[in-house]
């Protein structure tokens, strides 16, 4: 499993150790994750910058306590850009962050089957 999409062990650690649970925030952060892009599109069209940031800082919050650290600082950037209404960098870095969340996907999908087989 690849660790730089997501630090097992500190995602272990504030989880003390449950791995059910871990399994559980990892459900919850995908269907969260979806959710949450589909309304940024949604704002973006609209040009709704601060609930584009407010978005985007639920998914910061949610990816720092899953310890998915390269997509916490992108989503850190990305809500500054929001705040200074920069559309065409925001937009970008979703990109960016898109890449990281089929990264997670895999190794969510790679870690629920090593689960099942404990």
């Amino acid at each position: 499993m690849s660790k730089e999409i997501l630090d097992l062990e500190d995602a272990l650690e504030r989880v003390m150790g449950d791995e059910e649970l871990l399994l559980e925030l990892m459900g919850d952060f995908q269907a969260h994750y979806i959710e949450s892009r589909q309304k940024l599109a949604q704002l973006s069209t609209q040009k709704d910058f601060a609930q584009m940031k407010d978005v985007i800082h639920s998914m910061k919050g949610a990816a720092g306590n899953l310890s998915i650290h390269a997509m916490h600082t992108c989503l850190v950037m990305a809500e500054l850009l929001a705040g200074e209404r920069k559309e065409g960098l925001i937009l970008g870095l979703l990109e960016d962050i898109d890449k990281q969340f089929n990264e997670f996907l895999d190794f969510y999908a790679k870690y629920k089957q090593k689960q099942k087989g404990k």
